[in-house]
């Protein structure tokens, strides 16, 4: 094999192993950030279910405790506040207001003065006010400075730790905002500005982002977005997997691009084996003509068989061409086959036997040194080469060849016609005597297909050039009373044998001698 070859397909290898490699750790990537993406999604969801009963909390805790219609911050209203909080799940703290001003806490009791609270953050529809951030004093004489959420609803506030409670709903690391969607977006927890991205709810490359507002609490909405670095970063673990895993994607397919070529050389071993050691053997297929339904010829089929196991002729015939070794497999066809018939008594002289031939050989001189074989010079059968359509044929040197091979008395058969390259002006040119209609178009006859219609016209044509047909492929009775109709010549296929051993061949003959 020249260098150059041997580098291209090395290159070739190389490289579709690293896109393989590489294609698989992309797609390990993206299941990864799909995960995230679908995490997020879920994560989101179960925050805003956390914020709702947060929020269910505070309505119904508030709710309650005004229901018991307490005027002033007696012991059983500051029983039933302190009752509350610890009964509570959120809640840390419940305020009673009195005349406007906070007069007792369930942390500190009866406050010594009343304290008025400052302008609310916001407002909701219902009239409930809310600070976001608001100084809190736990315990009497505390002075470490301390900040919580408050919510007032008639004359009770409650205080939470609402940011601390998200952030813990969310577990991973990520960047998230909760708002207030009033006359005005209110930011109330995380990180600020994070809903006026405009992108959230939308994937891209770089960021996986969420945003949705509570289904209960309408008015407050929940935004998400988290890095896919960080993603990655979390699932480092993953990565490395993903990675060892497209080393041995790669790894698997250079390993199968060699075992595929060391199958290819197989081939070709076996093939340049066959030829030097008989592995090649050809059967004989009966033609029978449509008029008498008599046997007058028969197609030498190729086949090989060796010690590993058989090949079928789809993986032999186009790649002995590919490996140049046509001409030596044709000369060894030849020779064997017509050494063997010639051998046959039982078979008339004038017997028809068809060769399939390599189109491409006829482009060159190397047809004429076949005319040149002791056994086609003396042969006493009938020799027919068929060649299926190809562009070579159009070649002057394949025609001057056909016109030589014509003089020598080999009669030219189109093979397989309506499937490949021939036109009509390149039938005229060959000047053959038969067109062999491919199996296909017999096969459709009875579908009634577009393709079966083209029979009639395929007859028409060899009329117009005076030439017989000889149908492949008939199968059934049906078929071939289809096809005799339409002035078919000759046909071959399975309704009269198999492809068979000269022996098998023999004894048919003898049946129908037998029988007339």
């Amino acid at each position: 094999m020249p260098f150059r070859t041997q580098l291209a397909r090395h290159t070739f290898s190389t490289l579709l192993s690293v896109v393989a490699a590489v294609l698989c750790f992309v797609i390990a990537l993206q299941l990864i950030l799909a995960s995230a993406r679908h995490e997020l999604q879920r994560n989101g969801q179960e925050t805003l279910a956390t914020f709702d009963a947060i929020f269910g909390e505070i309505q119904s805790v508030t709710d309650a405790l005004n229901r018991l219609g307490y005027a002033d911050c007696n012991r059983d209203n500051l029983l039933a506040m302190r009752r509350a909080v610890f009964n509570a799940n959120y809640i840390k703290g419940i305020g009673f207001f009195q005349d406007g001003q906070l007069v007792c806490a369930t942390s500190s009791g009866r406050l010594k003065t009343p304290l008025t609270e400052p302008k609310p953050d916001y407002q909701d529809a219902q009239g409930n006010q809310f600070w976001l951030r608001s100084r809190i004093m736990l315990f009497r004489d505390d002075s470490t400075p301390r900040y919580a959420f408050i919510a007032q609803r008639g004359r009770y506030n409650v205080v939470l730790e609402l940011q601390e409670r998200i952030a813990q709903a969310l577990r991973n690391e990520r960047d998230w905002e909760l708002i207030f969607q009033g006359q005005k977006p209110v930011h109330m927890a995380g990180m600020e500005g994070l809903f006026g991205a405009g992108e959230l709810g939308q994937k891209q490359l770089t960021n996986t982002r969420f945003s949705a507002c509570s289904s209960q609490y309408p008015q407050y909405c929940l935004a998400l977005r988290q890095s896919s670095q960080a993603v990655l970063e979390q699932n480092s673990y993953l990565m490395v997997v993903a990675f060892i895993f497209s080393l041995i994607v790669g790894a698997a397919t250079s390993i199968g691009q060699s075992l595929y070529r060391d199958y290819r050389s197989s081939i070709r071993v076996r093939l340049r084996q066959g030829l030097r050691h008989q592995g090649f053997y050809w059967l004989l297929q009966p033609v029978v003509d449509m008029a008498s339904g008599k046997v007058i010829g028969a197609e030498a089929l190729a086949r090989f068989a060796d010690d590993i196991g058989p090949l079928s002729p789809d993986q032999f015939i186009d790649r002995l061409r590919e490996l140049e070794l046509a001409w030596p497999f044709t000369v060894q066809m030849l020779n064997r086959t017509l050494t063997e018939l010639e051998a046959c008594t039982e078979l008339p002289a004038g017997f028809k036997v068809s060769f399939n031939i390599y189109p491409h050989l006829l482009a060159t001189g190397a047809i004429r040194e076949l005319m040149a074989l002791p056994v086609i010079k003396a042969s006493r059968f009938k020799l027919v080469f068929e060649v299926t359509e190809d562009e070579e044929l159009d070649k002057a040197q394949a025609q001057a060849n056909l016109h030589y091979l014509r003089q020598q008395g080999i009669g030219l058969a189109v093979d397989d016609f309506g499937t490949g390259y021939a036109n009509l002006g390149q039938l005229i040119k060959m000047d053959c005597d038969l067109l062999k209609i491919d199996r296909s178009f017999v096969t459709d006859m009875e579908e009634h297909s577009v393709r079966s219609s083209l029979i009639p016209q395929i007859v028409s044509i060899a009329r117009q050039l005076n030439v017989q047909l000889v149908a492949e492929g008939v199968e059934n009775e049906r078929q071939y009373q289809a096809l005799r109709k339409l002035g078919v010549d000759y046909a071959q296929g399975w309704l009269f044998g198999k492809p068979m051993t000269l022996g098998e061949l023999v004894v048919l003959l003898e049946q129908q001698a037998a029988a007339a």
